[in-house]
């Protein structure tokens, strides 16, 4: 079950509909404890073991907000698989913790992290993010965390979002670097266990009034998928999600 437990970021997406400042009470929220005990209990209710938990860039959430949001949740259902955060989320709670990505990542597994979501990747160009996601951390510190997380022993995934202000040449740049990733992880660490793609929804955004983008076409996503296929051949499973 896929769970935000919050919606206050600093990011500022021009593809997010979802987030909003610290200073708007009226839309701004963080889920309670007792909201986790209701989801996780209609999740295992419905046969499932996982939550996928992600937010935005708290600008007041540092690492001992996390450690606490995962004993609370631990404390809830302790068989519970937490795939949590995703690299933007975790160099941010490291930036305003003022620690190490691996100490950070060393406390959140010590809290209760199990997996970690390849959220936040968008298109690993530099060019693209100070566009799409101005505050959002760059493409480097996105394979910074995932690396550290490899090497720490947590498996994780990658995405892609494509279909935006991307070129070609970007979309293949971005599937070399996961491969690159993936080659140089420890031989027993699980690493990339999935590859997803899918196109970027723009309908009603801040992006789509900025840029004259025109829909993917479904055979245009299968390319992209098939050439995944071919180009991650180190990477256990290639998935693909068709948003409509």
């Amino acid at each position: 079950r896929n769970v935000n437990y919050t919606n206050i970021c600093i990011s500022g997406c021009l593809f997010c509909n979802f987030h909003c400042t610290i200073s708007q009470s009226d839309k701004g929220y963080t889920a309670t404890k007792d909201e986790y005990r209701e989801k996780i209990a209609e999740l295992r209710m419905m046969g499932g073991d996982q939550i996928l938990l992600q937010g935005g860039l708290h600008p007041n959430y540092d690492i001992a907000f996390y450690e606490q949001l995962f004993t609370d949740i631990k404390s809830i259902d302790p068989e519970l698989k937490l795939n949590a955060l995703g690299p933007p989320e975790v160099a941010h709670i490291a930036r305003i913790s003022k620690i190490s990505i691996e100490e950070t990542l060393s406390r959140l597994i010590a809290a209760g992290l199990t997996s970690l979501p390849g959220a936040g990747a968008e298109i690993l160009s530099d060019r693209v993010r100070k566009v799409l996601s101005p505050a959002k951390p760059n493409s480097a510190k996105w394979v910074e965390v995932m690396k550290c997380a490899h090497q720490l022993g947590l498996g994780s995934t990658a995405t892609m979002v494509y279909g935006h202000i991307e070129t070609l040449e970007e979309r293949i740049g971005h599937l070399v670097t996961i491969r690159e990733i993936q080659d140089c992880k420890p031989k027993e660490a699980p690493g990339f266990r999935a590859f997803i793609c899918w196109p970027m929804q723009t309908e009603d955004t801040k992006l789509a009034r900025m840029f004259s983008i025109t829909p993917l076409s479904a055979v245009e996503h299968l390319k992209m998928v098939a050439i995944s296929r071919i180009m991650l051949n180190n990477i256990p499973h290639i998935l693909a999600s068709w948003l409509t």
